[in-house]
C-alpha cells in the first residue's frame, strides 16, 4: 500500500513539473532568458537570446509581440582562438521598437578581433536587455561553451 501511495505521489509530482510553462524558470545560463512582461494590462512573453555563427561571430536577439521599445545593451563575447588565447570583445548596443514587421530584432554580429578564421569556438556570450513595457523589465542571457 505504501508503495502505491508513493508511486502515485511521484506521478503527480512529475505531471505537475511537466505542466510548468517554459518561462517559469528564468535565466539559467543556457543562452536565453524568457519571462512574462505586462504592457497596458496585458501579459506578453519577452525573450532575450544569444546567437552564434562560426562564420560571422555572435549577436543578441530579442523578441516580443508587444509594440514596445527594447534596449539591447552592449554584450560581450569571449572567443577561444587557435593562436591568440582567449579574446574578449564587446558588441554594440541597439535600441529599437518592436512593431508589425519586426517582433524579433537582432544586434549586429560581433566577429573576433583577430578574425573568425582563428576562432576554435566561443567560450561565453553574455548580454542583457531592457524591455520598456508598463514597467522596465531587464532580461539577462549567457551562453557557456566550455
Amino acid at each position: 500500500m505504501k508503495k502505491k501511495v508513493l508511486s502515485l505521489m511521484l506521478c503527480v509530482l512529475l505531471i505537475a513539473l511537466m505542466a510548468l510553462p517554459a518561462n517559469a524558470a528564468e535565466s539559467a545560463g543556457n543562452g536565453y532568458h524568457t519571462r512574462d512582461i505586462v504592457y497596458n494590462g496585458k501579459t506578453y512573453q519577452a525573450t532575450l537570446a544569444t546567437n552564434y555563427s562560426a562564420t560571422y561571430g555572435a549577436r543578441m536577439m530579442a523578441s516580443c509581440q508587444a509594440y514596445i521599445r527594447v534596449w539591447i545593451k552592449a554584450y560581450t563575447v569571449t572567443f577561444d582562438t587557435l593562436h591568440h588565447g582567449y579574446i574578449t570583445n564587446t558588441g554594440s548596443p541597439r535600441t529599437t521598437y518592436f512593431g508589425k514587421n519586426n517582433t524579433t530584432v537582432y544586434t549586429s554580429y560581433l566577429a573576433c578581433s583577430v578574425g573568425m578564421s582563428d576562432v576554435i569556438k566561443y567560450k561565453t556570450i553574455s548580454g542583457s536587455a531592457v524591455f520598456y513595457a508598463s514597467s522596465q523589465y531587464t532580461l539577462n542571457a549567457t551562453a557557456n561553451n566550455g
